[in-house]
């Protein structure tokens, strides 16, 4: 059985040129999301998967701890909207 959730991550070239800046970030996300993931999949039907995109638009690169708080703050929002879905 695959996942309930999938999730990508998409970091602009535009703000970004350096492959290496875009890679961190990237990096940055799945970790704060495979931490966090847990609190989404208790509201996902057994029947059901989620596709995510988390696309990054910020102009400057965020510490850790900034990009946690977001990826929880979304994660409580899809659980509430999940929620109130069933």
């Amino acid at each position: 059985m695959a996942s309930a959730a999938c999730m990508a991550v998409g970091v602009a070239k535009k703000h970004f040129r350096k492959s290496t800046a875009r890679n961190a970030i990237k990096r940055k996300i799945r970790e704060a999301w495979r931490h966090q993931k847990h609190l989404l999949y208790t509201q996902i039907p057994a029947d059901k998967q989620l596709h995510v995109f988390i696309s990054f638009t910020s102009r400057k690169i965020v510490s850790y701890t900034d990009i946690v708080a977001a990826i929880e703050k979304y994660i409580a929002e899809m659980s509430i909207r999940l929620e109130k879905n069933k």
